[in-house]
């Protein structure tokens, strides 16, 4: 009984720290990739700003207009709906299955900005990808503290979180320093760790739709 706790809890727990890591660089990336894509239509082929040299002289951005900036707009209201989603159906459907199924979509999203389209519609898989990414994680954070037990709840929680910011703090490199290289890197970086994390969030050992929340160890 004791090796069977410990391997689930063994598999929990990296499922669990890979989720919370891909949950949070998800997040920022598509927060990051926004002005990026917007500022630079190197998907089809053309580049709107103008290319610096080694030294960095006469270095000019392209600056934002109205339409970049209700564009933006758009995408950062994508949080609502998105949390929305995820209120409607984490009961129905369970939380693990809830993760998987953004996580997924967010894949799809992510392919779709490989496609030149105009700046009107990459907002719109921009703003599939940002609701989605919210949504999953919020039901990250209402899955994490009712999978662990009580006596363990803080401890778990607190490394989750920890997990979390190293995602954070990764994906600058991915969304901006990969996209000057090329485009499609953070984009299929981007899309193959969220199928990884929807895979994960299947992964998970423990389902807690309509189960009361543990004492202890021994009773998970």
């Amino acid at each position: 009984m004791k090796d069977k706790i410990r391997s689930t809890s063994s598999q929990h727990n990296f499922a669990g720290l890979l989720h919370k890591f891909g949950c949070a660089l998800l997040y920022y990336g598509v927060v990051l990739l926004t002005t990026s894509i917007l500022v630079e239509n190197t998907r089809c082929g053309v580049l709107n700003v103008s290319v610096c040299n080694s030294s960095y002289e006469n270095c000019t951005c392209k600056t934002f207009d109205q339409s970049d900036y209700l564009y933006i707009t758009w995408t950062s209201t994508a949080e609502f709906p998105g949390i929305i989603l995820t209120l409607l159906i984490i009961e129905l459907i369970g939380r693990k299955i809830t993760m998987a199924v953004e996580f997924f979509g967010c894949v799809a999203g992510f392919l779709l900005l490989l496609w030149c389209v105009p700046p009107a519609v990459t907002t719109m898989f921009l703003f599939l990808i940002r609701g989605l990414a919210t949504g999953a994680f919020q039901a990250a954070y209402a899955y994490t503290p009712e999978v662990y037990p009580t006596n363990v709840r803080a401890i778990g929680m607190g490394v989750n979180v920890a997990a979390a910011r190293v995602g954070a703090i990764v994906t600058p490199y991915v969304a901006q320093v990969s996209y000057n290289v090329n485009f499609a890197i953070p984009i299929g970086l981007y899309a193959g760790i969220a199928l990884l994390v929807g895979f994960a969030a299947l992964a998970l050992p423990v389902e807690t739709k309509g189960k009361a929340l543990k004492d202890g160890v021994a009773n998970h």
